[in-house]
């Protein structure tokens, strides 16, 4: 009997164990989803920046230069890589002189595995380009820019000094 009343309390306590746990399976409480939102701004940069040289072409004599440019030899072009993680767009802006004599006009290009664009004057020595924008692709994009300087219309050489300019490149979406 005593048996009989162990096993009989064994199978309620498993019973009552298994009805407590279904029981409290059944029961739920209230639910609620916390969701998340973020946005990856689309962005460019500059990488280092290495400068042009210009160098002098026609009669270094009496008459002087006829032409200044970075695509002559002793000349260097200028060289910067962009940076992007989203298509976007590279304005070239027309040359400004920050130092030298002056009466005299610049032409530039920028060139990328992209295309090639020309602000400016011509100037002899630079090859041509299209204009508007630059297409830039995602990644990074490789920039060449020459520079060249001639005399204003009447002048037939470049006045004796040293000469400073800037071409100002601006990323645009």
């Amino acid at each position: 009997m005593i048996r009989r009343s162990l096993l009989t309390a064994a199978f309620i306590l498993v019973g009552s164990a298994a009805m407590g746990n279904s029981a409290f399976a059944q029961v739920a409480g209230p639910s609620i989803d916390v969701n998340f939102t973020g946005t990856v701004q689309g962005i460019c940069g500059f990488g280092a920046v290495t400068n042009g040289n210009l160098a002098t072409n026609g009669s270094s004599g009496p008459m002087g230069a006829y032409e200044l440019s970075s695509a002559i030899p002793g000349g260097s072009a200028g060289q910067v890589t962009v940076n992007c993680n989203q298509p976007a767009n590279l304005q070239v802006s027309n040359p400004i002189q920050t130092g030298g004599p002056g009466g005299n006009q610049a032409g530039a290009v920028v060139s990328s595995p992209n295309g090639t664009r020309s602000v400016g004057v011509p100037v002899p020595s630079l090859p041509g380009g299209g204009s508007g924008p630059l297409f830039l692709n995602p990644g990074a994009t490789p920039l060449t820019v020459n520079l060249g300087v001639v005399p204003s219309a009447g002048n037939p050489y470049l006045q004796p000094g040293n000469y400073v300019y800037k071409v100002t490149l601006t990323i645009t979406n």
